[in-house]
């Protein structure tokens, strides 16, 4: 995308959500590529300040952060209230109403969690409650410290994430060059994606099997498929395709009853013990190990629009939070006057 159309998107996302956190204090990432656009995102909903925290990671160096989080700012030609930090100081964290658990922020353990010193300061989840990942966030030392903690409602009309995912999973499967019209596929999906990939399966000509308990399934079931399409949970969830001793669905045997299956990791690394299903000879996408609780296609790979909904939308859920503990509402009040809204969910 240009960047003035990079900035139509990010002023039609903040309007449609009503985004407004003027008086507030957001602390997020600065970051490379579309995940650059939280910080102009709270810039441009008028936030009192913005903490971004770069990071040397897979994707750049803190100072690529740094270019591409306030070259975006800078263009929106508003008032800049973005201070770029290469290290969480306490002091900063102290002054924060809406700490995002966004990627360079991540892990929010109890060093965090404790440099939180206002009663009002909230945890907006980036992403549904359901997706949440213990590696992340001390969720347990957030709730003993009356930390407010939610999730985002992807489903939301205001927000209309979930468009995307069909998309995505197309994506996933048309990099494998992957003929999805007149194929069989299994998806294998016990969370809430489940109806809105199969929709967007069976529209793109796909002949679609749901199956949301792989433990009720005989293997010999896949014999009927081209295609396997993994959307598992990404904690807490057994191994689905694997050994024999420790998983759901042997590979070996699977081979077996179906010579040629391709599975598909749309969602989440550790459904699959990678090497027992290399080694069994089945052909995994993305050929790479995942790391678990990671996804095989970010919104990302789409371009910058799915990601500027998810950052606004997640948001909208610590500006509704926030305000509400503003008011002196508690931990559980809060939480509920934001599943009112229908813009998060408790977790």
């Amino acid at each position: 995308m240009h960047i003035s159309d990079i900035e139509a998107a990010l002023r039609q996302a903040v309007h449609d959500l009503r985004l407004d956190l003027s008086g507030l204090t957001v602390y997020t990432e600065a970051a490379t590529g579309p995940y650059c656009v939280t910080a102009a995102i709270a810039n441009l909903a008028g936030a009192q300040k913005i903490y971004a925290l770069g990071k040397d990671n897979a994707y750049g160096t803190v100072q690529d952060s740094f270019v591409a989080t306030m070259t975006l700012v800078d263009s929106l030609g508003i008032e800049n209230v973005v201070e770029l930090v290469s290290e969480k100081n306490p002091n900063d964290l102290a002054k924060t109403d809406i700490l995002t658990n966004t990627g360079n922020v991540r892990p929010i353990d109890r060093g965090t969690i404790l440099s939180l010193s206002k009663q009002a300061a909230v945890i907006p989840l980036m992403y549904e409650s359901w997706e949440f990942r213990p590696t992340d966030l001390d969720l347990a030392f957030c709730r003993e410290s009356e930390i407010a903690v939610a999730g985002t409602n992807e489903s939301h009309p205001q927000v209309g994430f979930r468009d995307y995912l069909g998309a995505m999973a197309a994506k996933l499967l048309d990099d494998a060059h992957f003929e999805i019209p007149g194929s069989r596929i299994a998806l294998i999906c016990e969370n809430s994606f489940a109806t809105t990939l199969e929709t967007a399966l069976r529209l793109r000509g796909a002949f679609v099997r749901l199956i949301r308990a792989p433990r009720n399934c005989p293997v010999e079931l896949f014999a009927e498929n081209d295609a396997i399409l993994m959307c598992t949970s990404p904690e807490g969830s057994p191994t689905v395709i694997g050994s024999k001793s420790n998983a759901i669905i042997a590979a070996d045997v699977l081979a077996e009853v179906s010579p040629g299956i391709k599975i598909f990791q749309f969602a989440w690394g550790g459904s699959i013990d990678y090497d027992a299903a290399k080694q069994a000879g089945l052909e995994l996408w993305p050929p790479r190990r995942l790391p678990i609780g990671h996804m095989g296609i970010l919104p990302s790979d789409l371009g910058w629009e799915p990601v500027i909904r998810l950052q606004t939308a997640g948001l909208k859920v610590g500006e509704l939070l926030a305000r509400s503990r503003r008011r002196g509402a508690s931990v559980e009040t809060a939480v509920q006057e934001l599943e009112k809204t229908g813009f998060g969910k408790r977790m």
